[in-house]
């Protein structure tokens, strides 16, 4: 599978999923945060950057609005927004994601995501291409 997205995350194992966010958070190396202080799915910078979070690394360009920021992934309001049906894919290992993303320091992320690959019995291979 090449880019997964909110339409075809149900179809990604987790294993994919989390390559996917661990490649993009290792290699932005930097919080989607507000200057309000809070995290955000995107985040477009003074200089046109965009910042993701863990989560928003899986939102497409053409499936963001504005209207997900402040929802929890998984919630009534995001699940609504994204069209699932019962529990949103993934739930555990992207709360997960998303929390090592709002409340951890950028500087341990490579080794909380080592936990959490063991957590959720998951290779590291992914993690071997940053130093």
């Amino acid at each position: 599978m090449n880019t997964i997205t909110m339409k075809n995350l149900h179809l990604a194992t987790e294993q994919q999923v989390f390559d996917q966010a661990a490649r993009h958070m290792l290699t932005q190396n930097a919080k989607a945060l507000a200057w309000s202080g809070g995290c955000q799915y995107r985040l477009e910078l003074d200089d046109g950057t965009v910042l993701k979070c863990a989560v928003g690394c899986f939102i497409a360009d053409d499936e963001y609005s504005s209207e997900i920021e402040g929802s929890i992934y998984g919630s009534f309001s995001f699940n609504e927004f994204f069209g699932f049906k019962g529990e949103a894919p993934h739930l555990t290992l992207l709360r997960s994601l998303q929390n090592l993303h709002d409340n951890y320091t950028v500087d341990i992320w490579k080794e909380e995501l080592e936990q959490i690959a063991l957590d959720f019995n998951l290779n590291i291979d992914i993690l071997k291409e940053f130093n």
